[in-house]
């Protein structure tokens, strides 16, 4: 059980290590360039795990047979999205700590460029997506929480699983 979780960590983190990290060692200057890297990363292991447990919940015969049967891949499904759910929460947790310490005065906020003119209409998708993304992570976090207390009966939690997918 343990493998597959390594194997589907490892191949993002591999080719991240691959192509993007070499760029950000070059041009990173301080750790808010780190953070948004960090950001990145985190978002792509979250939508990587969430894409791995829906695969998963179709349950197909061919992966349930490489599992070991039908409760190990379940198995598998959960600590997935269990770990999709932190690194949404990690994801989240990059994004508004720091800027909310560097507004309370606590850290040393990003050096600016010059003075940013008006934003091009591409960037109103940008932010449009940014605002979907973070309900849609609120609402994730909320159905963790949910998916994780026991005391749920089945009928209800059922119900609230399938929500997942549509997240």
């Amino acid at each position: 059980m343990k493998r597959p979780l390594l194997l589907l960590t490892l191949i993002p983190l591999a080719l991240w290590s691959l192509f993007s990290l070499p760029d950000i060692a070059a041009s990173a200057q301080t750790w808010w360039d780190w953070r948004r890297a960090l950001i990145l990363l985190s978002g792509v292991l979250a939508l990587w795990w969430m894409s791995a447990g829906m695969v998963l919940a179709a349950r197909p015969a061919w992966l349930e047979n490489r599992f070991g049967g039908l409760d190990k891949l379940y198995r598998v499904h959960k600590h997935l999205g269990i770990g999709a759910g932190l690194l949404v929460f990690t994801h989240w947790l990059l994004e508004w700590l720091p800027k909310n310490l560097a507004k309370a005065g606590w850290i040393e906020r990003p050096l600016r460029g010059a003075p940013r003119g008006p934003r091009p209409p591409e960037d109103l998708w940008i932010g449009l997506a940014k605002d979907i993304g973070e309900w849609a992570g609120y609402i994730l976090l909320a159905l963790v929480v949910i998916a994780l207390i026991r005391r749920i009966p089945y009928r209800y939690f059922r119900l609230v699983h399938k929500a997942f997918g549509l997240v």
